[in-house]
């Protein structure tokens, strides 16, 4: 059994640890953790993990830091009013750095977190934001009946006209 290898207590240190990394360590009050860290666990440039909702928050939720993931939903959810779009995170670098895409993989993985954390507790995502981000992305990605691999946001604009 899994459990004579690996006691329960260091399994649960283990938790608390990386809890700890995201509630202390990486996140900066009213800011949503970084997507990339360097070796010493700094962040790596400006872009945040809003597009690995469901790579996290459902997780930190289950462990039990569910009033972390509950102020990293109220930001996640301001973030994504403000901006409208979710913004592919490597594609700000290279040759035209001005030049946004977007493509549906991390729009789809920040819409699957918030329905994974409204089926954890139904309060934390209002349905009718969830209904409105789902139109949101929906208009963001289909074109003439068929979902577009990316979109591309010239010289930075993001906040599409609905």
């Amino acid at each position: 059994m899994i459990e004579e290898l690996i006691p329960r207590q260091r399994i649960q240190a283990a938790i608390d640890e990386i809890v700890h990394w995201f509630q202390q360590e990486w996140t900066i009050p009213g800011k949503l953790p970084p997507f990339e860290l360097d070796a010493e666990g700094q962040p790596i440039a400006t872009v945040d993990l809003i597009t690995d909702v469901a790579d996290y928050l459902p997780q930190l939720y289950a462990v039990g830091a569910k009033d972390y993931v509950r102020e990293q939903v109220s930001l996640v959810l301001k973030t994504f009013q403000q901006k409208q779009v979710i913004i592919t995170p490597r594609a700000r670098r290279g040759f035209l750095p001005w030049i946004r895409r977007s493509n549906p993989f991390y729009s789809t993985d920040f819409l699957l977190g918030l329905v994974i954390l409204k089926r954890l507790e139904p309060a934390i995502v209002p349905s009718e934001q969830l209904v409105s981000i789902t139109r949101s992305i929906l208009n963001t990605y289909l074109r003439n009946g068929w979902m577009s691999k990316e979109v591309v946001f010239p010289l930075g604009f993001t906040k599409r006209l609905l």
